[in-house]
């Protein structure tokens, strides 16, 4: 028997079967992959191994002993640790209290601080980090906060290590160094299961990869056995396109295009430093940077999230006194931020309620909602978005994350906004899913929309942008068209 063994494992929810009978094997001291489309069934099958949630059927074995998991609390005393791309850490709490939270030694109720410290700085040496226990989290960088994570983790002597995503938040040279933090865990023996939509990741860590599809198990492979092109085949069931999104057609189409949004030496308070830039009806325009070099602080001014401290915002020619969420959405500006399940949708509401928020002035008379008329669209945004979902009032937080961002670029389409700045569009999507918010996004160009996009995936950037500019340190380091964009051009100009 393996060291972990999942077995028959079944769960359902209103409407959805999301596990069907899935068998998970798992060894000691290896990297094992979980990959799928986003709806397959791995954030639910995690939940379900680490405690979040109990399985309708099936059987849980870790080292040829059967075990019951029936909280979170229960899968970490059996040694069973999950960390998820959102970080638990308490940011005004110091290394070592957030390490040893809910657990700090102590003597007659007093914490025995200098041993704790002693401890956690062990801890994190032992993956490679030198951190001093006493500094407060806020002060360090993502890969710091993740190293801390981990070092939670091994302190509670976890056999069994799951990363959501772990790579999401980080930029590219920090990927090595988590990579680094990995492959010392598997050398201690620890099991660690990857889940990641990046398959260059999944090609360079991972000794064994499973996926799933619908539910289902499709099966287990080693990477090393098959090509990047034969597992995406595996997981949406078909042989991918080789699709290219931009167009060399729209370059004349540009030239003589209204600007439709124009900005002058817009300045922030954080990493933003008298930035200009003007964007043309039919365009996408892609924006590149490294974490903190202010590409998501130049859309958040630019919407109002955060306030401007200069520079002008234009739209269509007429300047904005006062720019703000309200001021924007009135000019028909959308904004769809990178933490959608936080900032753009209310998790806890329906489909049909998170689509309209936007637009109910349009679907009211006299203050009260016209709900056939709510019904009428909101149909017609999931087909027209191909929404995979049940039924318009199914919770929004039941859907994948890829059909998640569906329905917030649906509560901008509804008051027919003509500018959108997406902020990390495909952030934890599935590749088949970022297929079609591309798509969508070409579709709603070609319409007549215009398209801001800050990504840190320079290939996104490539495959829709029609021009694309470098931010570093709060200013424009670079812009290149399309025709002149390579992905080492614009990696020089983040540094």
């Amino acid at each position: 028997m393996s060291y972990l063994y999942m077995k028959g494992i079944n769960k359902s929810f209103p409407g959805v079967r999301a596990l069907k009978a899935v068998d998970f094997k798992a060894e000691k001291g290896e990297v094992h992959a979980i990959a799928g489309e986003n709806g397959a069934g791995k954030s639910t099958l995690i939940k379900i191994l680490s405690g979040a949630y109990q399985p309708d059927e099936g059987q849980i074995y870790l080292d040829e002993k059967e075990i019951k998991i029936s909280t979170p609390h229960s899968g970490r005393i059996q040694g069973i640790s999950v960390i998820y791309q959102e970080l638990s850490l308490v940011p005004y709490l110091t290394i070592a209290e957030n390490i040893f939270l809910g657990n700090m030694p102590s003597k007659l109720g007093a914490v025995r601080r200098n041993e704790m410290n002693k401890r956690a700085k062990k801890a994190l040496e032992d993956i490679g980090f030198d951190l001093n226990p006493s500094s407060l989290v806020k002060d360090l960088s993502i890969v710091q906060q993740q190293a801390v994570e981990i070092a939670k983790v091994l302190v509670e002597d976890a056999k069994i290590v799951v990363m959501d995503e772990p790579t999401a938040l980080l930029p590219a040279r920090e990927v090595e160094t988590l990579f680094r933090v990995i492959n010392t865990l598997r050398d201690r023996g620890v099991t660690v299961l990857y889940i990641s939509h990046r398959l260059n990741e999944i090609f360079e860590m991972a000794d064994q990869v499973t996926v799933l599809k619908d539910g289902s198990k499709v099966g287990t492979v080693r990477p090393a056995d098959i090509t990047q092109d034969e597992l995406v085949q595996m997981m949406i069931g078909r042989k991918p396109a080789d699709r290219i999104y931009w167009s060399p057609e729209r370059v004349e189409k540009l030239k003589d295009a209204p600007v439709v949004l124009e900005v002058e030496g817009l300045m922030g308070e954080e990493n933003l430093k008298g930035v200009s830039l003007a964007l043309r009806q039919g365009e996408i325009l892609g924006v590149a940077g490294l974490v903190g070099s202010g590409k998501s602080e130049l859309v958040q001014c630019i919407f109002g999230v955060q306030q401007a401290t200069g520079g002008k915002i234009k739209i269509r020619g007429e300047g904005l006194k006062h720019p703000s969420p309200g001021t924007l959405i009135r000019n028909k500006l959308g904004f769809l931020p990178a933490d959608r399940k936080h900032l753009g949708l209310v998790l806890g509401m329906t489909i049909k309620r998170n689509a309209t928020l936007t637009a109910l002035p349009k679907l009211s008379k006299c203050g009260v909602v016209n709900q056939k008329k709510e019904d009428g669209v909101v149909s017609e945004l999931i087909e027209k978005l191909r929404i995979k979902c049940y039924s318009l009032n199914q919770q929004v937080e039941t859907l994948s994350g890829g059909n998640q961002q569906k329905v917030v670029m649906a509560k901008w389409l509804l008051p027919e906004c003509e500018v959108l700045m997406f902020d990390e569009p495909t952030r934890g999507i599935d590749v088949g899913a970022r297929s079609e918010i591309y798509e969508l996004m070409v579709d709603y160009v070609n319409q007549g929309g215009a398209i801001i996009n800050v990504s840190s995936d320079t290939q996104e950037l490539l495959a829709v942008s029609d021009r694309i500019i470098v931010m570093g340190q709060g200013k424009m380091t670079g812009i290149f068209s399309r025709q002149e964009a390579t992905e080492d051009k614009i990696v020089r100009a983040m540094f």
